[in-house]
């Protein structure tokens, strides 16, 4: 699992929210209220362009998962959310809400662009001659909550858990480069060669 040449933008992960309890007791009516706090957003990764200059020069890499070129822009994934927790008790009325923190989005991945002249040997399974990816971040996880009443005439307990974050879609890749460098690779391809 060693590349021969590496180049990566990753984002941040996004961070946990905090918790929260909340308790009430009394004689005649409490309310106990909990929101959990809600988790980071995933920072985004920028893009990422790979260029091999040198067609008399070559790039080889020997074991499994070892691509020669390996080119990523990767979202970082949002924070989860916080937990939630109220109680509350009393002889009339004892409300009691708890609403768990939302997940965090996933953070944007960038366009990845690759472009070499040089020759390219792999040898090993799953060892790509180049491996381009854009991957954007997953969305953080919501909270849960819990919720409890104790009375002798009315209690209501409510928990919402937190809603999960949302992945965000990740740019295109072009693992031959774009614009002039994409006319330069077709008149002049790459060799890949495994061992």
């Amino acid at each position: 699992m060693s590349a021969g040449v590496v180049a990566q933008s990753v984002g941040g992960n996004g961070g946990m929210g905090g918790f929260a309890l909340a308790g009430g007791l009394g004689a005649g009516a409490s309310l106990a209220a909990a929101i959990g706090g809600g988790g980071g957003n995933g920072g985004s990764a920028s893009a990422v362009t790979m260029n091999m200059w040198g067609g008399d020069q070559r790039v080889a890499t020997s074991g499994s998962q070892s691509a020669a070129l390996l080119a990523q822009s990767i979202g970082g994934s949002g924070g989860t959310g916080g937990w939630s927790l109220a109680a509350s008790g009393s002889l009339i009325a004892s409300p009691s809400v708890s609403l768990g923190g939302a997940g965090g989005k996933g953070g944007k991945a960038g366009a990845v662009n690759v472009y070499t002249e040089q020759s390219l040997w792999t040898d090993g399974l799953m060892s790509a001659g180049i491996l381009a990816q854009s991957i954007g971040g997953s969305g953080g996880a919501g909270g849960f909550a819990a919720a409890g009443a104790a009375s002798s005439i009315a209690a209501l307990a409510t928990a919402v858990g937190g809603a999960g974050g949302r992945g965000l879609v990740a740019e295109p890749q072009h693992p031959h480069g774009k614009d002039r460098r994409q006319d330069l690779a077709r008149r002049r391809p790459f060799a890949l060669h495994h061992l």
